[in-house]
């Protein structure tokens, strides 16, 4: 018994459920009594198969990933977890396609008097006193192999009930609906019979019982369901295709063969479903990586054109704009701006159906001021409203169309965030809260009661617990703005150099790692530089100016100035290079509106570097590409070198 004790200490396992609430197996292991007996002796009946059945429920969280842009509120507080309303929506949607009383369950197992007597104790057990009934559970899961399926549906009926969903989780709670998950993932792996959608539609009734005890998550019967039925034997009809979407929704994943199965089926029954249930698709779409097919994206913009109103639910809505947006492809820009022109008329858009929408445009590179001006004003009225995530959604689309903002309002935004800021969680979500400074940077606001929190040791600490590149570069960013445009204000809270170098180091070396090969950008870099010194020789250098860029610039230094490298003790400051040029390449991504506008975090870049002193030149992408010889490049070059420094020679 100890070497099994230490053996489950030793693994790394836990495991949030749909509810939050987390397995720790150690809490089997605590001896206490219960009628007589242990914890140790009533759970762990089998120790190997308690640890496989575990391990397997572990492999399939860990596709579910809680990133720290995921609001998961906190106990205390009193909000709704827009998340677990996107459930709760789609599973009423689903639900409301089948019913227990039209499904053919046939006793497929001869069960005896026996076994009935344990079921009826079973269920007798009054919910609040299922903890003083051990032995009861322990004959129940023995028996498990005897029940028909509606007893087994009747099982876990009954442990809907138990008031553990709201409490700690127990042991005996996992062990009644791990046993059973496992019992039926292998009768489903065994059923050779199961043919048609009425034959389904008995198993799909017991993946909606897991999602009733916000199990549905990890449990390895719906994975089962989703891999067995995702094959082109079966010609599921709607409300089969819909459970299998919800399934792999909350397990957050779908093996490539069910997603293309998944999408054929989509595109023979997309016609015949209403909005509600096309949300349900979207949203599985959007949160499993999924994009539409082109058929399958046509038709559903045209049918949200020609179907939304006023009375369609809000969760609808926002599935089917972020899906669309996930999905997009320039050339389907007329029926997005149709679709984005039919939600702007509505009256009763949420604060998240506003931001989505807001985002879709972002994404469709489409400069809408009205939009802008009304989604900001929306913030601001009623900031509560909106999650931490969608302030962070909204600034990054004002911030790369460079919109001009109301400095009071600005303001106000920030001191309630500050103020009500465990109501917002703006600090328990500090990647969230570094992208809003730095997208408030890219428009020259500079909140103080937020920048001075967030620069605290505490607080930089907090964000060492996310991986590097997700907070480093945002850190960076708003830590150089300040410290070339408020060194006077901020001065004293600033990063010390010797960090800022070590995390542009890492910056450098992650970006190395996950780009491997030789992007345009760098082609570009390089034929800018060797064109240059050719006739320039050492005033030009790739210089690394910024330390939350992974790209150089390239420079050309005035004919007193040295070359220039960060370092463990540099510091920028205004006017450095006074005199010097500076080159900034830009790519198709660098513009908010392609060839017109670029976007907000460039103009940041060229602001900081006129602030140091450079003549800032920038460089589009296809500017070069007509040009064969070095000498033609060159030339191409120096010709906008001079438009921009007509004295330079």
């Amino acid at each position: 018994m100890q070497s099994f004790k230490r053996s489950y200490q030793r693994l790394p396992f836990k495991t949030p459920l749909v509810s939050g609430h987390q397995i720790l197996p150690n809490k089997w292991l605590i001896s206490r009594p219960i009628c007589r007996q242990s914890v140790v002796r009533v759970v762990a009946d089998s120790h190997r198969k308690c640890w496989k059945r575990f391990a397997s429920h572990q492999q399939l969280n860990t596709n579910h990933r809680l990133y720290p842009s995921v609001l998961i509120q906190r106990p205390d507080t009193k909000r709704m977890v827009f998340i677990d309303n996107e459930n709760q929506f789609a599973f009423k949607v689903i639900e409301s396609l089948i019913s227990e009383e039209s499904v053919d369950m046939s006793e497929d197992v001869v069960t005896n008097e026996s076994v009935d007597r344990i079921i009826d104790k079973f269920i007798a057990i009054p919910p609040e006193e299922f903890r003083d009934n051990p032995i009861v559970i322990n004959d129940l899961v023995r028996a498990l192999k005897s029940l028909s399926l509606r007893q087994l549906l009747s099982v876990l009926e009954s442990v809907t009930k138990w008031p553990i969903l709201e409490l700690p989780f127990d042991p005996l709670f996992y062990k009644v609906w791990s046993n059973i998950d496992h019992e039926l993932a292998d009768r489903l792996t065994a059923d050779q019979q199961l043919n048609g959608n009425k034959d389904v539609e008995k198993y799909l009734l017991f993946g909606n019982m897991f999602y009733r005890l916000k199990t549905a998550n990890i449990a390895k019967f719906n994975d089962t369901l989703v891999k067995r039925l995702s094959s082109p034997d079966f010609e599921l009809n709607k409300t089969s295709i819909l459970h299998l979407l919800f399934y792999a929704n909350l397990h957050r994943t779908v093996d490539p063969k069910a997603t293309k199965y998944i999408m054929r089926r989509m595109e023979a029954l997309v016609n015949d479903m209403d909005l509600h249930e096309l949300g349900v698709f979207c949203m599985t779409c959007f949160k499993t990586n999924i994009k539409l097919t082109d058929q399958l994206l046509t038709t559903i913009i045209g049918k949200s054109i020609s179907g939304v109103s006023d009375e369609t639910n809000n969760i609808t809505r926002t599935a089917i704009t972020k899906c669309i947006r996930h999905s997009y492809h320039f050339h389907f820009e007329p029926q997005f701006r149709q679709y984005i022109d039919k939600l702007k008329q509505l009256s009763t858009n949420s604060a998240m159906t506003s931001t989505h929408l807001l985002n879709l445009k972002h994404t469709a590179h489409i400069c809408d001021k009205e939009l802008m001006d009304q989604t900001f004003d929306k913030l601001y009225t009623n900031l509560r409203a909106f999650r931490l995530k969608d302030i962070e959604r909204i600034f990054l689309c004002l911030s790369n169309f460079y919109h001009e903002l109301d400095p009071k309002k600005v303001e106000s935004i920030c001191d309630e965030l500050h103020t009500n800021a465990d109501y917002f969680q703006s600090y328990q979500y500090p990647v969230c809260l570094l992208n809003i400074l730095h997208y408030l940077a890219v428009l020259q606001f500079y909140p103080k009661l937020l920048l001075r929190h967030c620069f605290e040791t505490s607080f930089l600490t907090k964000i060492m617990k996310y991986s590097r590149i997700d907070f480093q570069r945002h850190l960076l960013t708003t830590n150089t703005a300040l410290s070339i445009e408020r060194y006077e204000e901020f001065g004293d809270i600033l990063v010390d150099p010797e960090r800022v170098y070590r995390y542009h180091r890492w910056i450098l070396t992650e970006e190395k790692q996950s780009i491997p090969y030789i992007t345009k950008r760098h082609h570009l870099l390089n034929i800018i530089y060797m064109s240059l010194k050719s006739g320039l020789q050492h005033r030009v250098q790739l210089c690394h100016i910024f330390p939350f860029r992974s790209y150089p610039f390239v420079v050309i230094w005035a004919p007193n100035s040295k070359h220039f490298s960060l370092t463990p003790t540099t510091e920028l400051k205004q006017n450095m290079f006074n005199d010097c040029i500076a080159i900034n390449v830009l790519e198709i991504n660098d513009y908010a509106i392609v060839d017109k506008q670029i976007k907000g975090s460039v103009k940041l870049e060229n602001r900081l570097l006129e602030r140091l002193g450079f003549k800032v030149v920038v460089m589009p992408w296809h500017h070069l590409t007509g040009y064969r010889s070095m000498r033609a490049k060159y030339n191409a070059i120096i010709k906008e070198v001079t438009r921009l420094d007509p004295s330079f020679g």
